[in-house]
């Protein structure tokens, strides 16, 4: 083990259910990761998620947005192109 993790990472026990480290087990040998870094960023995602949460839960409905992943936009919404069909718009 790298010394740099002493300094970064602090160590913990977590208690898995079977099932779960046994999925976890075969996920981290299928794509050559490690178990830290699974549950790593696993845990950073259920956080960023929960705050997204907390922000739509919070603020008004048009701060929210910002919160949510509401995909690329795909052309400009103008009169015109409200009433073509997305085949159609170029």
């Amino acid at each position: 083990m790298a010394s740099w993790y002493n300094k970064v990472m602090e160590k913990t026990t977590v208690r898995i259910f079977p099932s779960l480290k046994k999925q976890v087990n075969i996920y981290t040998a299928t794509n050559d990761l490690t178990l830290q870094y699974v549950l790593n960023e696993a845990l950073r995602k259920y956080l960023q998620d929960q705050k997204k949460r907390s922000l739509v839960k919070k603020g008004s409905w048009v701060d929210s947005l910002d919160a949510l992943d509401l995909g690329v936009e795909k052309y400009l919404l103008t009169r015109e192109n409200l009433y073509k069909r997305d085949e159609d718009i170029i």
